[in-house]
């Protein structure tokens, strides 16, 4: 064996030797319903590698991500017109960046760990929130587009309208089918879904009501309640999956799913 070789085990055997180890350590291992709220997903069998043991859980970053933006933009819906039309323009960096482009990087984090459930949906929110701050953002003068530069004139047209009300629409329908999914997992992860579903239905139906040229105040007022109704549920799971992760004495409970709603049972051999 030549000199390098031999210089070169020694070192791997000093930094060996030098990492604290404890054999007799205790193994936390987590239960079901313990895997599925910090996780938002049932324990999945198949998946290998255990990347969860090593990396960090990306989970509460989108959920506050996620939670964030919601009562924001929540809170301009439903506080009335005029606070509203001040408010998106002012709040279109907050969603550019703390909500599309967080969820966006939580989303690649959540692929990266195996988290297919939280990966979709929290993926989804990211595109979301980078289309709703296009909208919103004067710069890019989306609603001008429809009126030759005319801003309040474009937002009024029939196209932009309806435009916005198809896309809210068939977002309702894919967050329906989340909605499902969450039975899995527990009771205010189902919840968010289940709200904003409700949500993205009832402003469709409002700007549905635009295009008509109806009076669609309440409805927008309406949304806004609905989905504050929802970040509240999430600022509830994002806490709950916080004392969880820094193993506070007590814990939030959230409804767990996983072992008793659609649940796939095995044949017996």
């Amino acid at each position: 064996m030549s000199d390098a070789a031999e210089k070169g085990q020694a070192q791997t055997a000093h930094i060996n030797n030098a990492l604290p180890t404890n054999p007799a350590a205790p193994q936390i291992t987590l239960t079901q319903a313990q895997f599925e709220s910090l996780y938002l997903q049932p324990r999945d069998p198949y998946i290998k590698g255990g990347l969860n043991k090593i990396l960090a859980n990306p989970t509460p970053l989108g959920m506050a991500a996620f939670a964030t933006n919601l009562t924001v933009l929540s809170m301009d819906l439903s506080l009335g017109m005029a606070w509203r039309d001040a408010g998106l323009c002012y709040n279109s960096g907050t969603i550019i960046f703390f909500g599309g482009m967080v969820q966006t990087i939580v989303a690649i984090m959540e692929f990266i760990v195996g988290n297919t459930l939280p990966f979709v949906i929290i993926g989804t929110f990211g595109g979301f929130w980078l289309f709703y701050a296009s909208l919103i953002n004067p710069t890019l003068g989306v609603a001008a587009s429809f009126a030759l530069g005319d801003a309040a004139a474009g937002a009024t047209t029939v196209a932009y309208n309806v435009g916005i009300g198809h896309y809210l629409m068939i977002f309702g329908i894919m967050c329906f089918i989340y909605t499902i999914c969450t039975l899995r997992t527990n009771f205010v992860f189902f919840w968010i879904m289940l709200t904003i579903t409700i949500e993205a239905w009832v402003l469709a139906g409002a700007y549905y009501a635009l295009a008509q040229g109806k009076d669609a105040s309440d409805l927008i007022v309406a949304g806004g309640a609905i989905g504050f109704a929802c970040s509240m549920g999430g600022w509830y799971l994002l806490a709950a999956q916080l004392f969880s992760a820094v193993n506070m004495p007590f814990t939030l409970p959230v409804g767990d799913f996983s072992e008793h709603l659609l649940v796939k049972r095995e044949k017996a051999a």
